[in-house]
């Protein structure tokens, strides 16, 4: 009786550990009397504790149980299971932030990073790939014209939906080159809304709207995520009061959507649907259905040390675009064709699982070192490419890389958040010289 009780305690210890010690880091590098900064810091840990950790501490207090028999998938979890994975938590964290603290502390006190490369265009030649991402947009809309706006329902095509939602994101990508170019021909001094509204984040706002008409929030939420990164890093920090009222705001408007997404635009009418008990358990449902998936890797699987990323080297294929390669899919690797099966209601699959199966204890453990070490190098510069970088990535810490892993880091993060400004940047930066090459040989040649 007493090793259970030493081990119920050791294991409340744990889970208090990964709640004070991300909260510790966010008053030490985040806030500061002017406000909070909305950073790669921020964002991580917030995503951390919500779907990491505030899962056990909800079903510890028996509030899943409106919900479902949450402790009918907590229970079968032996005891040392629960340490072990609450002690990988708190590692994986400390991982984390250990990156962004050797490159701030080794790096850039030493003055150890001296690239300082950059790629010169002109801001307008981002029209011609803004026109054409509208109208491969408008296309791929086109087959899924009779779902906008008519609540969640399940349609057949998929396919369509995934090119729009990835035509709407280039789009995105786009808005932010173009702010980011608008900030530094400015040097920050016209202000963030002169910075951001412009032609292009208007075309994505368009096409932002049919796709929340769809039922999707992640994008939605991620966006003003990023318009956070992009405000409270290179313009001001944010208020407390505001930034609590922005995070109310989020919640509403998610709550709004998950009620599209059940229902229909009818029941909005129906006063049940915004009493604060009801809007409450709506709000961590999300964080219920993506903990089920956790809960039943921890009942049948050990940790492995480390392994080879094959689920999420094989999603790689899927930055080739469908309509090149239809059958893309089918060369991706499933968890379940490595021996990993588990429920995953409503798509949501917990990160910790994607970041066993293909990374294992130590993997994770470098993977989250460099990848903080790579977030906090972009964010030390100052040039358009890095910034449009920086702001994308973060913007999907909190939500998207936490519930989504493969997609995530292949498709959000590396394909249109560094990929696609890179490419861009490059060709813009050939076609700029290339413009005054010629301006140069006619000059000369009168």
């Amino acid at each position: 009786m007493s090793s259970s009780i030493f081990m119920q305690w050791l294991f409340y210890f744990l889970l208090l550990c990964n709640v004070i010690i991300p909260m510790y880091v966010v008053m030490r590098y985040c806030v500061y009397r002017s406000g909070i900064i909305v950073d790669h810091i921020f964002l991580f840990s917030c995503g951390f504790v919500f779907y990491f950790i505030l899962p056990f501490f909800l079903g510890i207090v028996d509030y899943y149980d409106i919900y479902f028999p949450w402790h009918s998938f907590f229970g079968p979890i032996k005891a040392d299971k629960l340490i072990a994975y609450m002690f990988c938590c708190l590692v994986f964290y400390i991982s984390y932030i250990s990156g962004t603290a050797f490159y701030e502390k080794i790096i850039k006190k030493n003055n150890l990073d001296s690239t300082k490369r950059e790629y010169y265009f002109d801001k307008k030649l981002l029209n011609i790939p803004l026109l054409i991402s509208a109208i491969a947009a408008v296309y791929f809309a086109f087959p899924l014209r009779d779902y906008f706006f008519s609540g969640h329902r399940m349609s057949p095509l998929f396919v369509e939906n995934g090119q729009f939602t990835a035509a709407t994101i280039l789009l995105l990508s786009l808005a932010f080159m173009y702010s980011t170019k608008v900030y530094e021909e400015h040097e920050g001094s016209c202000g963030f809304w002169r910075t951001i509204l412009n032609q292009f984040s208007l075309v994505y706002l368009i096409f932002l709207i049919l796709l929340i008409s769809l039922g999707g929030r992640l994008v939605l939420i991620s966006t003003v995520l990023m318009l956070l990164v992009f405000f409270s890093v290179y313009f001001h920090r944010i208020k407390i009061r505001s930034l609590l009222l922005i995070v109310f705001a989020i919640i509403m408007t998610s709550h709004l959507i998950m009620i599209l997404r059940i229902e229909n635009f009818e029941t909005l009418s129906f006063t049940q649907f915004y009493a604060p008990k009801d809007i409450a358990l709506r709000l961590f449902s999300e964080n219920f259905n993506v903990s089920l998936s956790l809960l039943d890797f921890l009942s049948k699987y050990d940790f492995p040390l480390i392994r080879f990323p094959h689920t999420l080297l094989s999603s790689f294929v899927s930055i080739i675009p469908s309509f090149i390669f239809p059958s893309k899919n089918l060369l991706i690797v499933l968890p379940h064709e490595l021996g990993y099966e588990y429920v995953a209601p409503a798509g949501g699959v917990n990160s910790f699982i994607s970041l066993m199966i293909n990374f294992g204890i130590l993997g994770t453990v470098l993977f989250l070192f460099f990848f903080s070490f790579f977030l906090c190098w972009i964010k030390n510069k100052s040039t358009p490419l890095h910034q449009t970088m920086y702001i994308m990535i973060s913007g999907w810490l909190a939500m998207s890389f936490f519930r989504a892993f493969e997609m995530t880091a292949v498709k959000m993060i590396l394909e249109f958040s560094i990929l696609v400004p890179i490419t861009l940047t490059v060709l813009c930066s050939m076609i700029n010289k290339m413009d005054i090459m010629r301006l140069k040989n006619t000059n000369l040649a009168k």
